[in-house]
């Protein structure tokens, strides 16, 4: 007996030694971004990692995996060691919307991960490329009917917000417009600013330098109320299209069976960075919402909100792949 006791005891000493000589995180943290550079998942991350390597005083790397809606990404991420040195962006759509638009993932959103901290909720604008000579909503949907079939749009992918938007839209203002995808909203405006696809829905803090230039003209957001960048541009329900509406969420994600201390770090780190002063009025002007929940409460939020978005793949007419 005294001898299984002195061994427990070793064993105890040696693991405290351990951790003690290597607190973490004691060597550089990768983040996975399911989704290309330019988009407003890359932007919010990369703005995070820098945050986070001054914070934690370790190098926090972005890698941008994007392909199949975000699941490609996903599906790294899931396989990575659960030790808190892979991360996951991780967003409504991998998380729940996937399970709506595919048969079948290569991992289980519930089961493969664990939610660390809210990264924001978001509202889109739908923005026109100034060549389509629109300047108001009912000018597009007039455009629209007037040219049935030969519009077209851009969005980040399948399931993203850009095209649940755009097709909400197009059943709410009875109109045709052809859909084309992206392997992410990055590349998606960068078409739309060119010239080559006329229209998008899109993120405020991405499309605004464009509106700001006179590239892009804003005509109307995605959800029930103006944002604080563009106080004159109308929401869905203003424009009489209140069906039109999809808040769209993020977060911070580990693979399933990263130690929970690890987790409140992390929790604890970001919901600091996310408060201070100066991130907080640059988030909330981006037209998001950033409550600063525990890992648990991030956790409860997408329990209770994964079962909505099939209906709304479904209201959209998006089958699974």
């Amino acid at each position: 007996m005294k001898e299984l006791a002195r061994r427990v005891l070793l064993a105890l000493l040696i693991l405290a030694s351990t951790a003690y000589a290597n607190p973490y995180p004691s060597k550089p943290i990768k983040i996975i971004v399911p989704w290309p550079a330019g988009g407003i998942v890359d932007a919010r991350m990369r703005m995070l990692a820098d945050r986070l390597s001054k914070s934690m005083k370790q190098q926090v790397i972005v890698e941008n995996k994007p392909g199949a809606s975000g699941t490609v990404g996903a599906q790294a991420a899931a396989r990575a060691a659960p030790d808190g040195y892979t991360l996951f962006a991780g967003s409504y759509i991998d998380q729940a919307a996937a399970l709506g638009l595919f048969k079948q993932l290569p991992y289980d959103p519930e089961r493969d991960f664990v939610p660390i901290a809210n990264l924001g909720r978001g509202c889109l604008v739908l923005v026109a490329n100034k060549s389509l000579g629109v300047s108001t909503i009912d000018d597009l949907i007039a455009l629209a009917r007037a040219s049935a079939g030969k519009l077209s749009y851009a969005s980040g992918g399948a399931a993203t917000p850009q095209h649940l938007l755009m097709e909400q839209f197009k059943r709410a203002a009875k109109v045709d417009l052809e859909h084309i995808p992206y392997k992410g909203g990055g590349p998606a405006l960068q078409d739309v600013v060119a010239g080559h696809v006329p229209v998008m829905f899109e993120f405020e803090p991405t499309a605004f330098p464009h509106i700001r230039s006179g590239k892009l003209v804003p005509l109307m957001t995605g959800c029930h109320r103006r944002l604080d960048l563009l106080p004159d541009v109308p929401s869905s329900k203003e424009a009489g299209l209140p069906s039109v509406e999809v808040r769209s969420w993020a977060g911070l994600f580990a693979p399933a069976g990263t130690p929970q201390e690890i987790v409140q770090t992390l929790n604890t780190q970001i919901n600091r960075i996310i408060a201070a002063p100066d991130v907080r009025s640059h988030l909330t002007m981006s037209g998001s919402e950033y409550p600063t929940w525990t890992a648990e409460e991030f956790a409860d939020f997408i329990r209770r909100d994964r079962p909505r978005w099939i209906p709304i793949l479904r209201d959209a007419g998006i089958q699974p792949q």
